[in-house]
């Protein structure tokens, strides 16, 4: 046993052993998606980074990036990294838990991206000339990957790792998996549908675990909002939120995912739970999974 210990520790580790590596120092205090925004949330120096590491790779093989955000509905389309916001607000006020990332963030680091399997689904927010300025480009589904792929290209920079090295046989098949990601929108009148539709899409295709209760909040927190906005006038906070969830019933057709009452009074309890309070079960969400974590745990 001694012996096996003492051979893998003298095992020459790879650049991708290097990024895993690092990938485990920098969470394990805290979320990716905290780190990447602490050091990289200047979007300028990050779009520089993402532009050296990645974009400058030769690549063949996918269409040009969408330029123009959507009118209608499209099927199919190509995004780049630099166009995918990596805030909190890139999907419904939180990131991704921890573990979920960890285990999608190995899977990609070794085994690369497959851009084809799974687009994402993603909204647009609206700057009236159709334009898409970098980094404004948000999730309704596929928040985790497009976050795992931003911040690899990150720790690659904050490794210091060379341009020279970018080339190598080693890195280069991983980088080239990263710089496009393929994807779907669906063009919806209201944008309290597009965090509906988050939410179906997070019961019915889940890989890993359902929703969590902080996944609830954060989407109709958002829905709410939006349907406040919509609506042009002032509405009771419950009243929007019963709208919210009575509309969300309507559209999904398995009872087991629709919001009964149980759910319905813990999204109302947690609505009213200070920030500081909810960010403390974003981190415990972060060191647990969320399906075994006790009470708070939406189960079918």
């Amino acid at each position: 046993m001694a012996a096996k210990l003492e051979e893998e520790n003298q095992k020459v580790k790879t650049t991708r052993d290097l990024i895993w590596d690092c990938f485990k120092q920098v969470t394990a205090d805290g979320n990716l998606g905290t780190w990447l925004n602490n050091i990289y949330g200047d979007h300028d120096k990050f779009e520089k980074v993402l532009s050296r590491v990645v974009m400058d790779r030769p690549h063949e093989g996918f269409p040009s990036p969408v330029s123009v955000e959507p009118i209608s509905t499209v099927n199919e389309f190509v995004v780049e990294l630099r166009q995918l916001d990596y805030s909190q607000h890139a999907k419904h006020g939180y990131f991704p838990h921890m573990a979920t990332l960890a285990v999608h963030f190995k899977s990609i680091l070794y085994q690369g991206f497959d851009p084809y399997r799974e687009p994402l689904n993603l909204r647009f927010v609206s700057q009236g000339d159709r334009s898409i300025p970098s980094f404004s480009v948000r999730y309704v589904d596929g928040f985790s990957k497009g976050l795992i792929c931003q911040s690899i290209a990150a720790i690659v920079d904050f490794l210091g790792i060379p341009d020279e090295e970018l080339e190598s046989d080693d890195l280069l098949p991983l980088l080239q998996s990263i710089r496009f990601l393929k994807a779907r929108y669906t063009h919806l009148d209201n944008q309290e549908g597009y965090f509906y539709e988050a939410l179906r899409l997070g019961q019915e295709t889940a890989e890993k675990q359902l929703p969590s209760a902080l996944d609830y909040v954060g989407i109709f927190q958002q829905a709410v909002q939006a349907y406040k906005q919509g609506n042009g006038r002032k509405v009771a906070p419950q009243v929007a939120l019963n709208s919210c969830i009575a509309e969300y019933n309507k559209g999904i057709k398995v009872k087991k995912y629709r919001v009964d009452t149980l759910k319905r009074k813990l999204i109302t309890n947690l609505l009213k739970v200070p920030p500081e309070s909810l960010n403390i079960l974003a981190l415990h969400y972060d060191l647990h999974r969320h399906s075994s974590s006790g009470r708070l745990t939406f189960t079918s």
